[in-house]
């Protein structure tokens, strides 16, 4: 439906394009181009083993930077930063920030709620971004 209403359309999915056939499906959803893992995600951008929110947003701000000034876009995208585990041995390369008061020894807690924290720092750099860019 953007496609008809003169929208370039972009899916970008940050994990593996085969996850749930979305390399095949998302085009049979009419996306003009898609993007996955392979395709456009900088290592720097990981948080754990998955793409950071942060990372996936720059990668919007940057399909928004290359399009013509007057081309309208419309870009569809799912995130990974957040999706599970989060047991000690999840960590990888990011340590938990937050605790929660009577709940410091829950692990898995601490890991989702740090991991909110991160999204909701990227998203206000993506709010920001949209703010300037009009």
């Amino acid at each position: 439906q953007m496609s008809e209403l003169g929208y370039r359309t972009i899916a970008m999915h940050p994990y593996w394009a085969s996850g749930w056939k979305r390399d095949v499906i998302y085009p049979l959803f009419g996306f003009d181009e898609t993007y996955f893992l392979d395709d456009y995600f900088r290592d720097e951008w990981f948080t754990r083993s998955y793409v950071s929110d942060k990372g996936l947003f720059h990668a919007i701000e940057k399909k928004y930077d290359e399009k013509d000034e007057d081309e309208p876009l419309f870009v569809f995208a799912v995130t990974m930063q957040n999706h599970s585990g989060y047991s000690k041995n999840d960590y990888g390369n990011f340590t938990p920030q937050i605790n929660v008061k009577g709940h410091e020894g829950n692990i898995s807690l601490r890991m989702y709620m740090s991991l909110i924290r991160e999204t909701d720092i990227a998203f206000r750099m993506i709010v920001n971004y949209f703010k300037i860019w009009r």
